[in-house]
């Protein structure tokens, strides 16, 4: 596998308005986690439906937008209680913080390399350029390892950091970019516009792509563990919830409104008909044919345990630093879950 060099400071603004907005919640209550995120994504959907459905009992998840760069600050100082995202939790644990994931959300990396029509394999991306939401971060640095797996020098490819992905699949669309790395919804937008999914996370090495990370001294104080406790329990009767296919009629809308697919739904059919082409469908439909098509995803990504191995955690690290990870266990304590 290759490696690159250290990671470098990137810090990003607030993602575009065109994210469907978060909201898990109405007023801040009394009882509640304040959740550092971006917007409500595939390994998110869980903690959605867990709010929706009173999966927490009394306690509410608090979101708090927020960029990448953003996320350790804001844990060390207060201002949010536990995030979800690789990169700000393996950077912040290999600076020396004391940072833990308690619970795997999804057991794969979540987010697909989408590809105009005429590359057809990784071989043909030397001399082209791929968006990914920042360079030497862990999209960017996944990206290189299939590469150098294929037998493609990952030198010879231009990533280009675009920020959030609808910036990369905007990119994409023009044609600035041959390939974009998408997350769910835009990977499915993509695909639906005639481009071609080249990779995905059962490409890739099994790791907690997206985890729960909280402070470790937060994890020694009894209100704060009890709290985690039940936004782990809550988040796996979720997860068990959305699996259930006989809750998949109810599952349906709520994905919809978490992941906003109805004003994706409408934007999508302005671009086929641009292309000429009729989909036959109204908005509604064409966001709950979407809706569907993102349950199965999910289905086949979320956790069902929360757990992962110490060799996950180890790759997760590694492929996020793009070097060795010597102590992977001090990356989580997992000893919240069932």
């Amino acid at each position: 596998m290759k490696r690159s060099g250290i990671l470098s400071a990137l810090i990003f603004g607030i993602l575009a308005v065109s994210l469907p907005p978060l909201n898990f919640v109405n007023e801040a209550a009394a009882d509640e986690l304040k959740m550092a995120t971006f917007f409500t994504d595939l390994a998110l959907v869980p903690v959605y439906v867990a709010d929706k459905l009173g999966f927490y009992g009394g306690m509410k998840i608090v979101p708090v937008k927020m960029s990448a760069g953003q996320v350790s600050s804001a844990m060390e100082n207060g201002s949010v209680d536990i995030h979800s995202f690789a990169t700000p939790g393996v950077t912040a644990a290999e600076a020396g913080l004391d940072v833990k994931m308690i619970m795997a959300l999804v057991e794969n990396f979540t987010a697909s390399l989408v590809c105009l029509p005429d590359v057809k394999n990784l071989a043909d991306l030397a001399g082209k350029k791929v968006a990914v939401h920042a360079v030497n971060f862990q999209p960017h640095r996944l990206m290189e390892y299939a590469l150098s797996k294929a037998g493609v020098d990952p030198k010879s490819v231009e990533f280009r950091g675009l920020g959030n992905s609808a910036n990369r699949l905007a990119a994409l669309k023009s044609g600035d970019v041959s390939c974009a790395v998408l997350y769910p919804p835009y990977d499915e937008y993509a695909k639906r516009l005639g481009y071609k999914v080249l990779l995905t996370g059962y490409n890739l090495p099994r790791q907690p792509d997206q985890a729960f990370w909280v402070k470790g001294a937060d994890l020694q104080n009894a209100a704060r563990r009890a709290q985690f406790r039940v936004l782990v329990s809550g988040t796996l009767k979720a997860i068990g919830w959305l699996n259930d296919s006989k809750n998949k009629a109810e599952a349906i809308p709520l994905i919809i409104e978490a992941m906003g697919l109805e004003k994706m739904a409408d934007g999508l059919l302005a671009d086929l008909e641009k292309l000429g082409q009729k989909p036959g469908m109204s908005v509604k439909n064409l966001a709950a044919d979407m809706a569907e098509e993102i349950y199965g995803q999910g289905r086949r990504m979320w956790s069902q345990t929360g757990r992962f191995t110490s060799d996950e955690a180890r790759t997760l690290a590694e492929l996020t630093l793009g070097k060795p990870f010597a102590d992977p266990a001090r990356l989580f304590d997992l000893s919240l879950l069932p």
